[in-house]
């Protein structure tokens, strides 16, 4: 499986290659020079924790971004926004599709567009439940036929990724891949950062 990348601002997942020489390099100091210390068991020297870590790929950040927690309520998608929002005192009001959102929160990704052949594209889509579907540049080009499940990034603190199962028709969509994020709290995310990791499953869609 191979990704392609659609814009310049995009980065294009990678395998996540383990290094285990400074590990290893601390065992032989602890065994050539002390009489009791030892650090042979760890999980960078342990095979299976190994191949897990480096199972599917990792996807990083395209952009520098403050997360922050969305308060949502779904609405009648009725051209009195202007009425609703006085009366809740959202943010905005998104529609999506026949439905609409008012949203309340501290998170500017309204800020987020991008230059699409000419027209403006919002990075981030509100999606329902307090969540937003963030859109990352780029597109799987398969070997097979596939599905993806995209899960948050091993070993980190979570910022609120919710699993999925995608088929290749989202994956390879001209429109390149999403993933879903709730942000569970206020956090500041760096262009390079780990966000999620993407791990191949043959026949499941």
């Amino acid at each position: 499986m191979k990704f392609e990348q659609l814009y310049d601002w995009s980065l294009v997942p990678e395998k996540h290659k383990f290094d285990s020489n400074n590990e290893l390099l601390t065992k032989k100091v602890y065994e050539e020079n002390f009489r009791w210390l030892r650090n042979d068991r760890t999980p960078a020297l342990c095979p299976s924790y190994r191949k897990a870590f480096e199972l599917g790929w990792i996807v990083r950040s395209p952009v520098d971004i403050v997360l922050c927690p969305i308060q949502e309520i779904q609405l009648a998608n009725s051209e009195d926004k202007a009425e609703i929002m006085s009366l809740c005192n959202f943010d905005s009001i998104w529609t999506r599709d026949s439905n609409a959102f008012g949203i309340r929160t501290d998170m500017n990704f309204a800020a987020y567009e991008f230059n699409d052949a000419g027209k403006w594209e919002s990075m981030f889509i509100v999606n329902g439940h307090s969540s937003l579907e963030w859109r990352l540049g780029f597109k799987c080009v398969p070997d097979k036929e596939e599905s993806i499940l995209v899960i948050e990034e091993f070993g980190t603190q979570p910022i609120g990724i919710i699993p999925g199962l995608l088929s290749m028709k989202h994956v390879t969509s001209k429109t390149g891949m999403s993933v879903a994020i709730k942000p569970l709290e206020q956090r500041k995310i760096s262009r390079g950062d780990i966000i999620a990791r993407l791990i191949p499953v043959a026949n499941a869609l």
